[in-house]
């Protein structure tokens, strides 16, 4: 934090702070939401319903909680 403020001020600091935390997140849930459409095209389920999603996107957070800990 002191060398964000201190090299790119008080705007450059939040910016940084921003893309440190916000990116990341974005990116992730944007891989999830492919991957699972991904999964559900290649195996014919429609994600119409919300039961279906789930279907996909449980195992697919378990493994991705798993790899954590790797």
């Amino acid at each position: 934090n002191t060398i964000s403020n201190t090299l790119l001020g008080k705007v450059g600091a939040i910016l940084a702070i921003l893309g440190v935390v916000a990116c990341p997140i974005s990116s992730g849930d944007t891989a999830f939401r492919s991957a699972r459409l991904t999964i559900a095209d290649s195996i014919g389920m429609k994600q119409d319903k919300i039961s279906n999603r789930f279907k996909i996107a449980i195992p697919l957070f378990v493994i991705g909680i798993g790899l954590t800990f790797i």
